[in-house]
């Protein structure tokens, strides 16, 4: 299962809603991700024609007890480990 960010806009968006509206749903494929999307947003009340896009989120790495998601700061740590880092 993948992590996706989905985001909405409106046709016709109320001032609230301009920039539209992300979701973060897990889902196998981006069109689960988007039908799930699709159905928190009728709960949620939103109408109107409202398009859907999905993006899948960067996978994480993890070393040891600590979670590094920033792809800048994990390459630089790689880089640091190859070196001869903690040695």
């Amino acid at each position: 299962m993948k992590t996706y960010n989905v985001h909405l806009t409106f046709k016709h968006p109320a001032w609230n809603t301009k920039d539209g509206i992300d979701y973060t749903i897990k889902a196998n494929t981006k069109a689960e991700a988007i039908k799930y999307a699709r159905r928190q947003a009728s709960d949620y009340g939103e109408t109107g024609v409202i398009y859907f896009k999905a993006t899948e989120q960067e996978s994480q790495r993890f070393y040891g007890d600590s979670e590094i998601n920033n792809s800048r700061a994990a390459e630089a740590f790689d880089m640091f480990r190859n070196a001869g880092g903690f040695n």
